[in-house]
């Protein structure tokens, strides 16, 4: 995977708009995964922390621990300024598929309209590497977009998820004003 880092008004415009003026959206979408706290979470392509910021006030109560993993090392320089505050977050600016750490290790890990970015040739060989981070029983939630040209189709999705041994539990199409149509699915680790 290649990344390119954001410039410095990409940077402004990605906070004030997803940290500011989303955060309702990205609550709403974190406690739909019913973390109870205690759980070890892979916010993989965490980006500035849209969705970092409510785990990890929810793991903070139960002893859980966040791992916020982006290849940007920009966006990890600003969600380590935006977390600050909390005790229980790891960061590292790494491909996945390299990342050495943590393997059979999360409870959980979370995706939100990072996957339909990434190569589609990349696409498996990428998803493979996150099922192999999991503990068996462990829960993806994943939200991606679904307009042609930029997103992804539920269906492969929902084939690159199966093919890893991950099994759908649960999934919705949504609409929304600002991020359009949307595929949200949650995902159970089988093995």
């Amino acid at each position: 995977m290649s990344i390119t880092e954001p410039s410095k008004t990409s940077i402004r415009v990605h906070e004030f708009f997803w940290l500011k003026l989303m955060k309702g959206y990205y609550r709403r979408f974190v406690g739909s995964f019913g973390l109870k706290g205690d759980e070890m979470v892979l916010d993989f392509g965490c980006g500035p922390g849209s969705t970092s910021k409510f785990i990890a006030q929810i793991l903070e109560k139960g002893g859980g621990e966040l791992t916020c993993l982006d290849l940007s090392k920009a966006w990890i320089e600003r969600v380590k300024k935006h977390l600050s505050r909390f005790s229980n977050v790891e960061y590292y600016a790494e491909d996945i598929r390299k990342w050495g750490e943590k393997n059979d290790y999360f409870d959980a890990v979370a995706i939100h309209f990072m996957l339909h970015d990434i190569d589609k040739s990349e696409r498996q060989e990428v998803v493979r590497a996150l099922a192999n981070k999991m503990k068996a029983g462990a829960k993806l939630f994943i939200r991606e977009p679904t307009k042609e040209g930029h997103g992804m189709r539920p269906e492969e999705i929902q084939e690159l998820m199966s093919k890893n041994g991950l099994e759908e539990t649960d999934s919705k199409a949504t609409k929304s004003l600002m991020m359009g149509v949307m595929y949200t699915g949650f995902f159970s680790k089988t093995d």
